[in-house]
C-alpha cells in the first residue's frame, strides 16, 4: 500500500487500518510447522518403543506443546490479519495501545520498525510486519503529525 492509498481511504472512511501483512510469516510458520512433525515422529517412535520413556520422551512432550501452541497462536494472528493499526482523527492505535494525535512529539524511523510515533507515554512501533515501504509510512506520518499540530 502507498501513501496516496492511505491518505484515500482515511479521507472516505474516517481511519485508515494498516492491517497484518501475511508475507512476512509464511517462513516461520513452515518452520514451526516442520518443527511440530518432527518432535510429533520423535514422540510416535518413543512411544512405539518398547524402552523406557526417559527425558527424551518428555523434552519432546514439552516442546512439542511449546511449539505447537506458537504455532497455532502466529496462525490464528495470521489469519485473522490482527493486531492491525489504525490511524484516524483522534490519533493512532495498536492494539491496545493508542497515542492521540497532541501527544504526538515526533515520528521517528528506526532499526527493526518501519515507524515510531514518540509521546510521553510508551511509544508506538509500527513495524515492517504492517506495511512494505517503511520510508513511505514515515513520511505519511510526520506529514499527519504537523497537519494536526497546525489545526
Amino acid at each position: 500500500m502507498t501513501p496516496e492509498i492511505w491518505a484515500a481511504e482515511l479521507e472516505r472512511e474516517g481511519k485508515a487500518v494498516l492491517p497484518l501483512r501475511r508475507r512476512p510469516f509464511i517462513f516461520p510458520l513452515c518452520i514451526l510447522g516442520l518443527l511440530c512433525v518432527a518432535k510429533t515422529m520423535d514422540l510416535i517412535s518413543t512411544i512405539r518403543s518398547e524402552s523406557a520413556w526417559g527425558m527424551g520422551g518428555s523434552f519432546d512432550i514439552a516442546v512439542l506443546i511449546l511449539v505447537g501452541s506458537a504455532l497455532l497462536v502466529m496462525g490464528w494472528c495470521v489469519f485473522r490479519r490482527v493486531p492491525a493499526v489504525t490511524i484516524d482523527a483522534t490519533g493512532v492505535r495498536s492494539g491496545r495501545r493508542s497515542v492521540s494525535w497532541v501527544d504526538v512529539h515526533t515520528v521517528e524511523r528506526q532499526l527493526g520498525a518501519s515507524a515510531t510515533l514518540v509521546s510521553d507515554g510508551k511509544p508506538i512501533r509500527i513495524g515492517k510486519m504492517h506495511v512494505a515501504e517503511p520510508d513511505a509510512l514515515t513520511a505519511w506520518l510526520r506529514s499527519l503529525v504537523e497537519r494536526k499540530r497546525i489545526r
